[in-house]
């Protein structure tokens, strides 16, 4: 039974099948929908969706639709085009948007993000990445202090322990006024480092909040995927 005869029927007072005048081509033009085989050869009517099966049908309907929506792809192939969807790209950097604002807007969040993470993180000048800050800035992290002083002196304990610290970011996600980054950084060039998933929230094209989420890459895996 097509998507459409699903939604039918569910519609239909009671739950029941609106029958054959329901469907595209009319009472004469539609054949009649047989179900399988039976035991003596042969093919049974499909019976009508009674309202627990109609309920049952359309939830698992939106089940797939969440599970495509919450993938980034809204259930189509990889790579397809949305309307209303936009795509932004940082400094060789794949950035994927949803198209709650516009195009540029977005753009701008994560060139905002990614100039942030440059120069406070990787460059470890918290001068220069200071002006990518709004006004405050709080801070998630619980091994932080907050604020946007908490960040100089979270720059200023890498400068001092980790001087060779590196963090490359993997890809970009662009939501509204939300930039996600998937990162892998090192503390030293000779570890495997972390995987870390960085969330930064900007108000007016300026950063005001941040999350992450920190996985050690461990020196044997269970499958050869890698984490990035």
């Amino acid at each position: 039974m097509s998507v459409q005869h699903v939604f039918a029927a569910a519609s239909a007072p009671g739950g029941s099948d609106p029958g054959p005048a329901a469907l595209p081509h009319g009472p004469r033009g539609a054949r009649r929908l047989r179900g399988p085989r039976s035991l003596h050869g042969r093919r049974r009517p499909l019976r009508p969706l009674g309202p627990l099966r109609s309920l049952l049908a359309i939830g698992g309907l939106a089940l797939l639709t969440a599970c495509g929506s919450m993938s980034g792809t809204d259930g189509a192939a990889p790579g397809a085009k949305h309307r209303g969807q936009g795509e932004a790209r940082g400094p060789g950097v794949p950035v994927i948007t949803n198209g709650h604002v516009t195009t540029a807007q977005q753009q701008h969040n994560v060139n905002t993000v990614l100039s942030l993470y440059e120069a406070g993180i990787n460059e470890k000048d918290f001068e220069k990445a200071a002006q990518y800050f709004g006004p405050h800035y709080i801070q998630h992290n619980p091994m932080a202090e907050d604020g946007i002083e908490g960040f100089r002196k979270f720059i200023a304990f890498l400068k001092e322990r980790f001087p060779q610290s590196r963090s490359q970011v993997k890809r970009a996600y662009a939501s509204g006024d939300y930039v996600i980054l998937h990162v892998h950084s090192r503390r030293t060039p000779e570890e495997a480092g972390s995987a870390i998933v960085d969330i930064f929230r900007l108000e007016h094209g300026k950063v005001v909040e941040h999350w992450d989420v920190i996985q050690p890459v461990p020196e044997k895996a269970a499958n050869s995927n890698t984490m990035f």
